[in-house]
């Protein structure tokens, strides 16, 4: 990335998250051009959700909190992040390639929109039996996602913004 391009830091917010970490991470570090750091915020795991991201090392980092929830999880990751623009990724989700490429077009826009979110694609995890899987829906294709974890911000936004909310018991956003 050019010295003049934005820097981007990437927070995962995780919880017990050992079993898909690996492969957020590696879709992070995979994309290109590449995150200037990416902050794993381990929110009071009982696994080796932390040992895991610390082990590949920079441009990875670990904060360790108490399980505080997800909201506190992601303040506590944008408030250590370094980057001019911050991406957020759930420990269980992955980038595709090209993710935060086309991201960062889209905010190098004419119009300069502060944020841009990416599509999701739903999958049901292998981990589920199949009597577990057939119950559930996947729309098929890449569909428009708002949410949180697919969201790329301008620092600047986010100051404006203020906090993701972290005093509910589900969600933050």
């Amino acid at each position: 990335m050019a010295a003049s391009e934005p820097t981007v830091s990437v927070v995962v917010p995780a919880r017990n998250a050992e079993r898909y970490l690996g492969e957020a991470l590696e879709s992070i570090l995979a994309q290109d051009p590449g995150p200037l750091e990416v902050v794993v915020v381990d929110d009071g795991s009982g696994d080796a959700t932390a040992a895991l991201a610390q082990e590949l090392g920079p441009p990875v980092r670990v904060l360790r909190q108490p399980a505080l929830g997800i909201g506190a999880a992601r303040n506590r990751g944008v408030n250590a992040a370094e980057g001019d623009i911050v991406g957020f990724l759930d420990a269980d989700d992955r980038w595709a390639a090209g993710a935060l490429a086309a991201r960062l077009d889209r905010l190098a826009g004419v119009d300069r929109p502060d944020l841009v979110w990416g599509r999701v694609r739903h999958f049901i995890s292998p981990d589920l039996d199949a009597q577990a899987a057939a119950r559930l829906f996947c729309p098929p294709g890449a569909q428009v996602g708002h949410l949180a974890g697919g969201l790329l911000v301008r620092r600047a936004a986010l100051a404006r913004v203020g906090p993701f909310a972290s005093d509910g018991r589900m969600g933050e956003f």
